[in-house]
């Protein structure tokens, strides 16, 4: 009976709008690039760059077989993930860290501690052109009992609002 209220949530509650990444875009971060930028694009580069930086946490990631979208977790004590790609000439950047906040809420109240969350995405659902889905899985440490919760993130190009 649990897993089933657990499972009608996720079904029920939307996460919200993703952050966007401002990294040289304007406010609109689906600013439509030059299509030299564009066409240039490759998940696969752009992860080799993500992989180079120095950055010393551990990097999961989920590139789509087209190579134009990757979605990309960092692993610390919580995850930090992020979707990135082009549809229709557009470039799109969000921050999607908060489905773990989100699977985390599910298991305790605020601000009772967790001993460590880690979320990866596993595998494209949905690929059209208004959104993508990607299921996303968190494993969240309570208590000494390890929890495994899926999300089929939605996440929409153009606003970067994304529903469960």
């Amino acid at each position: 009976m649990k897993n089933l209220i657990l499972i009608s949530s996720i079904l029920l509650f939307g996460c919200g709008e993703a952050v966007p990444v401002n990294e040289g875009l304007s406010a609109d971060s689906s600013e439509i690039l030059d299509n030299s930028n564009t066409r240039d694009y490759n998940a696969q580069n752009s992860l080799g760059k993500i992989l180079n930086s120095g950055d010393s946490r551990e990097v999961v990631y989920l590139i789509h077989p087209t190579k134009e979208m990757l979605v990309y977790c960092y692993h610390d004590l919580e995850s930090e993930c992020y979707i990135e790609g082009i549809h229709n000439s557009q470039f799109f950047k969000y921050d999607i860290s908060q489905v773990e906040g989100q699977n985390k809420g599910k298991l305790t109240a605020s601000g009772n501690s967790i001993g460590s969350a880690k979320t990866t995405p596993m595998k494209w659902l949905t690929v059209n052109n208004e959104y993508a889905q990607v299921l996303m899985t968190s494993k969240i440490m309570l208590n000494s009992q390890q929890y495994t919760l899926h999300e089929p993130l939605v996440i929409y190009y153009k606003t970067g609002m994304m529903v469960r």
